[in-house]
């Protein structure tokens, strides 16, 4: 069966959630960051978008200044993107701690920031060349087969929000987030819904999504380039896509926006004007946005306080979009042409 290993480790996730537990990440909240004025996070492909869904949790949640950036970007033009400044950290995310550009970049920082500069390596590998080149090692505990990154991802995510939270505690969103994992099933129920929307017949796959939600658009465009081999999927900044890339909407094109927790306003008026470009439109959204949601062509509900919750519950429903494509295509999730678990140069 194509894709028996994709789906089964998306189907994994609620037994995963509960597993990252505050262990991976409570000795981090002293030592890695003691003294440190500034966050660099970095990696490469569905890593990269962690690092940007990281470096907002970092700053939202806890205040703490951050960057991110593709690790080949610290690696070809450090100027643009590094100091030699021994107070910033680098956080730098592989799944299985064997990317070439990954172990790269972390050569680069210290050559510029120093040998003291502090490394969090965040991986699912707990014996690989990532955690032996960091100085302060989270490793994740999902053991994906497939070559497409999706349990490991949530759980990661998951991770840097308990990270956040053990920088600067806050019991309401503590509270929501343990919330969220109790919750990890509900986007699974809706496998069905999504098998039968990803049979809709459109070429051109837009994503949206403002602020942390920007990292899991882009993720969700990956995954369908991956999974469906799906070339015309693609992400954006909410409100971006009106300046130049809705001349591209039509029938042909399907829209997913996810619904924020301050950009209501605007993005309901962003389903309305997308609609009237004939764009078919789906809606993902906590409970409380149904309104807003009910205005897309298709819509899910999740129970979500924050975007950092709406993210963690959010990816699922994109991860089996992208799942049930490939099979309507004829794809082979695990293994997609060209792709392998690892870049190693």
């Amino acid at each position: 069966m194509h894709g028996e290993h994709t789906i089964r480790e998306i189907f994994g996730q609620p037994d995963l959630w509960p597993r990252v537990g505050e262990h991976l990440v409570s000795t981090l909240s002293a030592s890695a960051l003691g003294g440190v004025r500034e966050v660099v996070f970095t990696g490469c492909g569905s890593s990269y978008h962690l690092a940007e869904a990281g470096a907002k949790l970092l700053a939202g949640w806890a205040g703490v200044r951050t960057r991110f950036a593709p690790a080949s970007e610290l690696i070809l033009f450090p100027d643009t993107l590094l100091s030699d400044d021994a107070q910033v950290a680098l956080v730098a995310l592989s799944r299985t701690g064997t990317t070439s550009e990954v172990l790269q970049a972390i050569g680069t920082f210290r050559g510029r920031a120093g040998a003291s500069a502090p490394v969090v390596g965040i991986t699912c590998a707990p014996e690989s060349p990532l955690v032996e080149a960091c100085d302060f090692p989270i490793v994740i505990p999902s053991r994906e087969e497939s070559v497409v990154m999706t349990q490991a991802f949530t759980g990661t995510l998951l991770a840097l929000a308990g990270w956040a939270l053990s920088l600067r505690p806050d019991p309401l969103r503590a509270a929501a987030l343990r919330e969220a994992v109790r919750q990890a099933e509900a986007p699974l129920r809706q496998s069905e819904a999504l098998k039968a929307l990803a049979a809709w017949p459109v070429r051109n796959f837009v994503f949206l999504g403002g602020g942390l939600l920007h990292a899991i658009a882009s993720e969700g465009a990956l995954k369908l380039q991956e999974m469906a081999l799906e070339p015309s999927a693609i992400a954006f900044h909410a409100l971006e896509y009106r300046h130049g890339p809705k001349s591209t909407a039509g029938p042909d094109t399907l829209v997913t926006l996810l619904c924020s927790e301050g950009g209501s306003a605007y993005e309901a008026a962003l389903l309305d004007e997308l609609k009237g470009l004939g764009a078919r439109t789906l809606a993902i959204a906590s409970a409380d946005q149904a309104a807003i949601a009910s205005r897309a062509d298709a819509h899910f509900l999740v129970e979500a306080s924050s975007d950092a919750t709406r993210a963690l519950l959010y990816t699922p429903f994109l991860q089996l979009l992208a799942y049930h494509r490939a099979v309507r295509n004829g794809t082979d999730p695990d293994a997609p042409r060209h792709l392998s678990r690892s870049v190693i140069l």
